[in-house]
């Protein structure tokens, strides 16, 4: 949908929590539900609007602890468009129903769409809702069950093709009619390239700065360290740049408050200052800077302080998933992440044999929530949760065959209540099968 909002100049953004986890549903109900969401929202938002699409996995109550709770999909589509009056509200989910206003800013109208997207939401035993004002806008939420106890027996497809991956399934082609003659420049997907946040009270070295760093990265912008701090716990940030002196709250000041939360702890900070007398420099580093520029600078000098603050996070990140001690005193985390890092690792090295073991389970043993257990798992090593936990079943399935234990053992070991799902399993994140690994590594032994 990225071309055909291009055209219509809609700034299409997608925010989407991916915890790793395992999952029941229908690809192509979610595919035709999002489709016919996303079709409407641009086809009824002006030139120069925006749609926003959000999904996350939640709970029936919020509260995901209990072996009785259901997961849900939750998918939101809201859009800047012509918005449907109070009184259609409840009709626009009724098979050819068609909203004056809809009939009126294109012929095509909603038609069966929506009708139809209620239909498979309940048949995924869920619901769809709607909220929207004229000339504001409209929301859709849907919510899906994707909690296997959920289903009866015979919904389920089982076997080989629980392990089919979701990049196999061939997307449909976009609902939405485009105007062939129109050239699209826009960038591949700006949301997923690194966002900066760049803080300054002056806007012409504001515009400037932006300028020249969004060739490479997203630049989000902020005046102040107030302004900053809201961005920075609404947004994935990967790293600040800010000035020192600013009004209502300084870089200094806006650098505590970062390192001192457990929201935006992992974020680097680069401060910038017209002064560079020592105490202003070991004020920075006390308030948890990352580095420090003094202006005027050269440009090209800050790129490569950006470039090398990001190569050490991504170094750490691949350290933090690799390393076999809980010693990170020598890290360059900050104290609150070094505590996350080493909670977060003993209790998936407590529950490796724990089949039952979920993202529920972690986030309330950690007392965080499923979006912040996200954003740090994203930050911190670069991986969803979920992944991480298969990761280290692999490595400790690894292990266990190389010290002698038969496949049915190491995979009741690593939380697998079924060794041929196991051995799948082992065969597509290690490359071959467990008795091949077995029979390679004694190879290598003797040899």
């Amino acid at each position: 949908f990225r071309k055909v909002a291009h055209e219509k100049n809609i700034r299409l953004t997608l925010n989407t929590e991916d915890n790793g986890e395992e999952v029941w549903f229908s690809p192509q109900y979610v595919e035709y539900i999002l489709s016919n969401l996303l079709s409407n929202a641009i086809k009824f938002t002006s030139d120069g609007g925006s749609v926003t699409v959000n999904g996350r996995i939640t709970c029936d109550d919020g509260e995901c602890s209990g072996a009785d709770k259901l997961s849900y999909l939750e998918i939101e589509v809201v859009d800047t468009g012509i918005g449907i009056a109070k009184e259609e509200l409840g009709n626009i989910f009724n098979r050819y129903y068609q909203t004056r206003r809809g009939h009126n800013a294109t012929s095509s109208g909603w038609g069966i769409g929506l009708s139809l997207v209620k239909r498979l939401a309940e048949a995924h035993k869920g619901f769809v809702s709607v909220s929207s004002e004229i000339d504001k806008g409209s929301t859709f939420l849907v919510k899906i069950c994707v909690s296997s106890s959920a289903f009866e027996e015979q919904n389920h497809i089982a076997g080989d093709k629980v392990l089919v991956p979701i990049s196999n399934y061939k997307l449909h082609p976009s609902m939405v009619t485009t105007d062939t003659h129109r050239k699209s420049t826009e960038e591949d997907d700006d949301e997923s390239r690194i966002t900066l946040l760049v803080v300054e009270d002056y806007l012409e070295m504001q515009d400037f700065l932006r300028q020249q760093l969004s060739v490479q990265y997203r630049v989000l912008t902020a005046n102040n360290g107030r302004e900053a701090l809201d961005i920075a716990r609404r947004e994935m940030i990967h790293l600040v740049i800010s000035d020192v002196m600013m009004p209502e709250m300084d870089g200094f000041e806006l650098c505590r408050l970062l390192k001192g939360s457990m929201d935006t702890s992992h974020i680097p900070v680069i401060l910038l200052t017209a002064k560079s007398e020592g105490n202003d420099v070991a004020t920075g580093y006390r308030a948890g800077a990352d580095a420090y520029v003094s202006k005027p600078f050269d440009i090209a000098i800050l790129e490569m302080q950006i470039n090398n603050i990001l190569k050490l996070v991504q170094s750490r990140q691949q350290e933090m998933v690799t390393s076999q001690t809980d010693d990170l005193s020598s890290s360059t985390l900050t104290a609150i992440d070094q505590v996350f890092v080493q909670q977060m690792k003993k209790l998936v090295e407590e529950n490796i044999n724990n089949g039952d073991f979920s993202i529920a389970d972690i986030t309330t043993a950690l007392g965080i929530s499923r979006s912040l257990l996200h954003v740090k798992m994203k930050s911190l090593l670069n991986m969803s949760m979920g992944d991480y936990i298969r990761h280290q079943r692999m490595e400790r399935a690894c292990q266990l065959l190389r010290e002698g234990y038969n496949i049915s053992e190491t995979a009741y070991s690593t939380g697998f209540a079924d060794p041929n799902y196991f051995s799948k399993t082992f065969k597509k994140f290690i490359g071959m099968n467990p008795t091949e690994y077995i029979s390679q590594y004694r190879n290598n032994r003797n040899s």
